[in-house]
């Protein structure tokens, strides 16, 4: 079994949906040899939505494809791009956090352009709600791109304002491109990624964990600090950016596929064990 997302933090506009999906985990979760969770935060809700026991539950992050990241990084971008810029990834939807981040970028008079790679329902609004902070100018609503390593490993900054996550593989790909980060500490993954596992998400201060910055979610006025300090200081840029470069390696795919090798061995021998008892 594998859970990459939050229920308690899904369908929250659609209580059918909800019920359902709370149900469906309650009745196969506990029920599977084993249940993989793309982050600590997620395997914490799946204990907690569906009942399964903590000693059934692995976590195992999504795989960083280094070699891959690379080769697209280097290769030309499709899009025009200007010398600076910051750039965000992701769906346009609620849940990506995009009214905060124009927000905190509406505070920002001195902020380089931001390029939004992504597309989704409610593009109209967000280009709308930017057009009504006067910032339409400032911001690019790139829509989907086939290569978005080519533009993020350009950037001066990658911005994530989400408000819940599973495993954040737009964040995870700009740390291995070596682009500084500034996210939100949503549930969950940014702040496992950034080795600050202990974060209270309700604390309204922002965090320099030397990988990149961490912000409370639904605060544009910090987000917009976080920003700031970032583009005050290229050397802190850089040494950031370089220890997230390094630090995300665990999560390489030979890791990756060896964790689940080694799960997959634990589980067929302890279904071998169980089985010699019943002969």
């Amino acid at each position: 079994m594998h859970a990459s997302s939050h229920l308690s933090e899904k369908y929250i506009d659609r209580p059918l949906s909800r019920f359902l999906a709370r149900a469906a985990m309650k009745w196969i979760y506990p029920h599977a040899d084993l249940c993989v969770a793309v982050s600590q935060g997620v395997a914490e809700d799946a204990i907690m939505t569906s009942g399964v026991v903590a000693q059934r539950i692995v976590t195992i992050g999504n795989p960083v494809n280094f070699d891959k990241l690379v080769c697209y990084g280097a290769s030309p971008p499709q899009l025009e791009l200007p010398q600076r810029f910051h750039v965000a990834v992701g769906r346009l939807v609620n849940a990506k956090g995009y009214e905060t981040l124009l927000d905190a970028y509406a505070m920002l008079d001195d902020a380089p352009p931001l390029v939004i790679l992504g597309d989704g329902p409610e593009r109209d609004r967000f280009i709308q709600r930017a057009k009504s902070l006067q910032i339409g100018h400032r911001v690019n609503f790139a829509g989907y791109v086939a290569n978005p390593a080519a533009i993020v490993a350009r950037a001066e900054l990658f911005v994530s304002a989400s408000l819940n996550e599973g495993f954040p593989n737009a964040m995870a790909e700009a740390m291995a491109l070596a682009t500084p980060v500034v996210v939100t500490n949503c549930p969950s993954g940014p702040a496992e990624l950034l080795q600050k596992e202990t974060v209270d998400l309700d604390d309204a201060r922002i965090y320099d964990t030397g990988l990149g910055l961490l912000v409370p979610t639904r605060n544009s006025r910090l987000l917009s600090d976080a920003i700031r300090q970032m583009m005050a200081s290229p050397e802190r840029r850089i040494e950031a950016a370089n220890k997230a470069q390094e630090s995300i390696r665990v999560y390489s795919s030979r890791n990756s596929v060896d964790e689940y090798w080694r799960m997959i061995d634990e589980v067929s021998r302890a279904s071998s064990l169980a089985g010699s008892y019943l002969e």
